[in-house]
């Protein structure tokens, strides 16, 4: 049988379709599958960070249930025939498999063709803790479907962390999102990251005590276009952000401006982003920076 990329398929069904038979070798209790040219990962997910998870719509984080798959490796918990993908034997390195992720979740017996990935990294403590503590990372070649993101623990809305802790805030609740931003002022040093299923994300680092002006650093990334939906979901996470901090005095001159300093990489369609509902929200207060 041939695979079709993201359906949902049996371990033996996937390994059969890739040639299967006499040449398959099984590690990690069967997690992962060496064949001449492909090397399946087999991953079930579970609570993050802990147990193995889908980080972002193009991530799998695979993690071991133990340590001791092969004691004599120098990762006893990933050897080297599930990780490596390059024949480093011949003068002239080349590749000669890829990685083929499929994904499920405990309530599912078949497992969702993911497709072909990268494993961009992996590791863990040298010596000591526990299988939690080590994790491969898979970027997927192509991301799941946002139905498959959601089966799999993904979130519908917003992602959002405030120092440190994770909040989740659905599309269009300002209010949430206001409460979660003013947070930053309760402290010196502050940060924020938020990003969702399209993959764009906002960062935002402050400073409350900088001479003479508090600041606050902006780092936007926009996914490529094929990946956004260009809707309303969006509930102006810049815009609200800038009102949040000037609407809460960060020191006792209550009014005090703020300077605002932008980077990253932003589609210049989105430029509003940064500049007119940015420079709307502070109504003259804050002189804005930025390097597009």
């Amino acid at each position: 049988m041939e695979l079709t990329l993201r359906q949902w398929y049996f371990p033996d069904e996937a390994v059969a379709a890739f040639g299967g038979g006499t040449a398959a070798e099984f590690l990690c209790d069967g997690q992962f599958v060496v064949l001449p040219k492909v090397i399946l990962c087999f991953v079930t997910v579970g609570d993050a960070p802990t147990e193995p998870h889908v980080y972002s719509p193009s991530c799998v984080v695979w993690k071991p249930r133990r340590l001791d798959y092969d004691p004599s490796d120098e990762y006893p918990w990933l050897p080297e025939k599930a990780r490596e993908v390059w024949d480093l034997n011949q003068k002239e390195v080349r590749k000669i498999r890829d990685h083929h992720v499929f994904v499920r979740s405990p309530a599912d017996e078949r497992f969702f063709n993911a497709g072909r990935a990268h494993l961009g990294s992996y590791g863990g403590p040298t010596t000591g803790g526990t299988a939690a503590d080590r994790s491969a990372d898979f970027s997927l070649n192509e991301k799941l479907p946002r139905y498959v993101w959601l089966r799999l623990g993904g979130y519908p809305g917003w992602e959002v962390e405030v120092n440190h802790q994770i909040h989740r805030v659905d599309n269009g609740d300002v209010d949430a999102f206001r409460h979660l931003a003013e947070g930053l002022l309760r402290q010196e040093f502050s940060h924020l990251r938020m990003t969702r299923y399209e993959e764009d994300s906002l960062t935002v680092h402050t400073n409350t005590a900088h001479y003479p002006l508090p600041t606050a650093h902006f780092h936007c990334f926009r996914a490529s276009p094929r990946d956004m939906n260009d809707s309303s979901e969006n509930p102006g996470c810049a815009r609200v952000l800038a009102g949040s901090l000037l609407q809460t005095p960060a020191r006792e001159d209550a009014g005090a401006p703020w300077v605002f300093i932008v980077s990253g990489r932003v589609h210049r369609t989105r430029e509003w982003l940064l500049r007119k509902d940015l420079a709307d929200a502070v109504n003259g207060k804050a002189h804005i920076k930025g390097d597009n």
